[in-house]
């Protein structure tokens, strides 16, 4: 399927299914998300094949700690967390999710970021159950691989990341596409979207 930037398949609206690869086609046309006033949306089916969660010899967090207030990162001092941005220091942070997986469908695969409730969502459990289990990288790692296969759409967020603005010529480096949220998988849905593109 040839894709021009007056092309709409999806939409904040949800009003149909991309694959991966129209996605980014399709984000890289966005004249106003790739000047950076707005982001895109899409909605895309796939299965999760891989979730970042490190080994044993390097773990990744999946989480970082936030202040109870603007949600920001804080910093662990020996009064308790500061949030820089609030200028307060808490006695106790709120673990919040973020972490990373690749989904992929027939046309391609990407990685996609996961924050905040998207990732109860995926993983099933609050960031403050999966912090209690996060040093036990055996529990984490079996979970992830519970995970591996799942049929899944999700309502992505593409914005311009004026931070990773790169001189590569991939535009798409420039892109970073976040999981807004679960889509509701429909297999019915997907198959209508097969049946669209042949």
């Amino acid at each position: 399927m040839h894709l021009t930037k007056g092309d709409s398949i999806a939409t904040k609206d949800r009003d149909g299914i991309v694959t991966i690869e129209e996605m980014k086609q399709l984000a890289i046309a966005n004249e106003q998300m790739m000047s950076g006033d707005n982001p895109a949306y899409f909605v895309i089916s796939g299965i999760i094949s891989m979730i970042f969660c490190g080994d044993e010899s390097n773990p990744r967090p999946m989480f970082y700690l936030a202040c109870q207030l603007c949600k920001k990162k804080v910093i662990d001092e020996a009064t308790g967390y500061r949030c820089e941005r609030c200028d307060k220091t808490f006695k106790d942070a709120v673990p919040t999710y973020n972490f990373g997986l690749v989904i992929a469908d027939f046309t391609d695969s990407h990685i996609f970021s996961v924050l905040g409730d998207a990732g109860e969502e995926i993983l099933g459990m609050p960031a403050t159950q999966f912090y209690e289990i996060h040093d036990n990288i055996g529990v984490v790692k079996d979970l992830c691989n519970r995970l591996q296969f799942k049929e899944v759409s999700m309502l992505i967020r593409a914005k311009l990341d004026i931070g990773r603005l790169q001189n590569d010529g991939d535009p798409l480096s420039n892109v970073r596409f976040v999981v807004a949220k679960n889509a509701g998988h429909s297999s019915k849905k997907d198959s209508e979207m097969l049946l669209k593109r042949l």
